[in-house]
């Protein structure tokens, strides 16, 4: 951490020292912010001057995550780069009446934000119990993830669950949930909206540049949607999909398989409309092709032409197979499932009789032949893209 207490109560802000004054402040005691225990001033040729509690300390901070040389840097850039545009901005300030100390503190347009920088792997349960904290008082919190927890591709990233928590909600005009990432090492920043998941990638709208070339603003502006070019790329994803087996299959797909296998289908006959992107889907863990199979294959298809059935019936027999994503900071009314029958009566196997009612108007057809599959994929995207 950048700040401290010293022996008189006066806190201590590295970055506005410079090193020879660093350097002169060695032989002095200086306290933590947040547990009172004493902090080492840490300094040197290859060492981004630091106060660090002695081993063992199990103060709040230490237990919530700790720091290291990434995250100081990224901390110190984030307070730079909110200086430069003028913006009211408070390094490690401690929030006494709920006893938290973020990042950073901003004022930016009559609102305060706590802005917090979250490199390591930390419980979701902190993370979320900070941010109640925050809103408790008024304060907006707005999470950052360390580039180096996700990999970054042209037209995906690739990450873990935890990284879902940081998907967040930063104004009412969102059209979907945003991650925030910045790397201090190569001062870039990441903004990435409109998440599409498939495994552990995800597709979506992104934009990376320098953090100089953004300004705070540009965090709450919406991303041009990328909406045609990532549809292609989902046909490349149907045509793997439907062409090769994974050489090690999860529990989870092993059970779907089985499932299908006892039907007498294969994964190369399923109808076009399975494995469908909806602008909710990142919303379940489980594959999408996994769900929507079970809709279709196991309930619809066994319903007879112009035999009704409602919204309720299709959650509660797909609910028994699918695990829902922890995304605790974006909220919305989209439901997947009900997206997915929107979808579906758009596509002519389903009409509405009622805002939660549908009837079966065609049936469902398994491909014979892989090259039908192929083409009716195609034929399916297309539709999508209009």
């Amino acid at each position: 951490m950048f700040s401290a207490y010293d022996r008189e109560g006066r806190k201590v802000c590295l970055l506005h020292y410079n090193n020879e004054e660093i350097k002169g402040m060695r032989e002095k005691t200086f306290s933590c912010p947040d547990c009172g225990d004493p902090v080492i001033l840490k300094t040197g040729n290859y060492v981004t001057p630091h106060f660090s509690h002695k081993p063992n300390k199990r103060c709040r901070h230490h237990v919530e995550g700790g720091e290291g040389k990434y995250h100081e840097n990224g901390k110190r850039d984030l307070y730079y780069w909110f200086q430069q545009q003028g913006i009211f901005v408070k390094l490690e300030y401690y929030i006494r009446r709920i006893k938290q100390r973020p990042d950073l503190l901003v004022k930016w347009e009559n609102k305060y934000y706590a802005i917090e920088f979250q490199c390591s792997t930390i419980p979701g349960e902190v993370i979320v119990n900070r941010s109640r904290q925050y809103l408790s008082i008024g304060i907006h919190p707005i999470w950052l993830i360390g580039m180096r927890r996700i990999s970054y591709k042209s037209d995906h990233i690739i990450m873990q669950r935890f990284e879902w928590l940081f998907f967040q909600k930063l104004s009412k005009e969102s059209i979907s949930p945003r991650l925030l990432s910045y790397c201090p090492n190569v001062k870039r920043c990441l903004l990435f909206d409109e998440p599409y998941p498939y495994k552990r990638k995800v597709y979506g709208s992104a934009r990376i540049q320098p953090l100089h070339r953004f300004t705070f603003a540009h965090w709450f502006q919406n991303i041009e949607n990328m909406k045609s070019s990532f549809i292609n790329k989902w046909f490349e994803i149907k045509k793997m999909f439907r062409l090769t087996v994974p050489k090690r299959l999860s529990r989870q797909e092993q059970i779907f398989r089985n499932w299908l296998y006892e039907k007498g289908f294969h994964p190369q006959q399923l109808p076009a409309y399975i494995n469908v992107p909806i602008s909710s889907h990142y919303k379940i863990e489980t594959p999408l092709y996994i769900w929507q199979a079970f809709l279709c294959i196991g309930f619809i298809k066994d319903q007879e032409i112009g035999e009704t059935f409602t919204y309720n019936q299709c959650l509660e027999y797909v609910e028994r197979w699918i695990m829902y994503r922890n995304i605790p900071f974006y909220h919305d009314d989209k439901e997947p499932i009900y997206e997915y029958l929107l979808l579906l009566q758009h596509l002519g196997i389903i009409e509405t009789v009622g805002k939660y009612t549908f009837m079966k108007v065609d049936n469902i057809h398994l491909y014979e032949l892989l090259e039908e599959a192929l083409r009716q994929d195609a034929l399916i995207l297309q539709r999508l893209q209009v």
